[in-house]
């Protein structure tokens, strides 16, 4: 069973990467938040946008705002880390800071929740070609 951050800076090198990514970790680790409840803050957050930000969504509550500003200052510090050597004229580029879970860790999660319904855990083969095709296109 795999859980794992992610991290892609466009220009950086694996090193800095790596560095990001154990900032971006210590500031979750430091707020005793794992990275799961982060991303699930962050996502929930994006939902509430879509929706319009309507006040009382029971869809975003106050842990969801809390975890979504903890993964915000975990990008942050990734990308302040991963670029710290750069020169001071060379442009920041986005981060795409991302948690990673196998299907083992996904159908636990589940579990762990109460969802026996293990048809959304998987992409088909088809679906998982297209979705990384999506991934590397930039995410339209």
């Amino acid at each position: 069973m795999k859980m794992f951050l992610q991290l892609h800076v466009e220009g950086a090198t694996e090193a800095e990467e790596m560095r990001g990514l154990e900032a971006a970790a210590a500031v979750l680790i430091k707020a005793g938040v794992h990275p799961s409840d982060a991303a699930d803050g962050h996502f929930a957050r994006e939902g509430w946008d879509m929706r319009g930000f309507p006040e009382n969504d029971p869809d975003f509550t106050d842990e969801d705002a809390k975890n979504a500003a903890l993964w915000d200052q975990a990008e942050q510090a990734a990308i302040e880390a991963c670029c710290a050597d750069w020169p001071a004229d060379r442009l920041r580029p986005e981060v795409e800071l991302e948690f990673v879970m196998d299907d083992e860790a996904k159908a636990a999660l589940y579990a762990a929740h109460g969802d026996d319904d293990d048809d959304d855990l998987e992409f088909t083969p088809e679906q998982q070609v297209a979705y990384e095709n999506w991934l590397r296109a930039g995410k339209p």
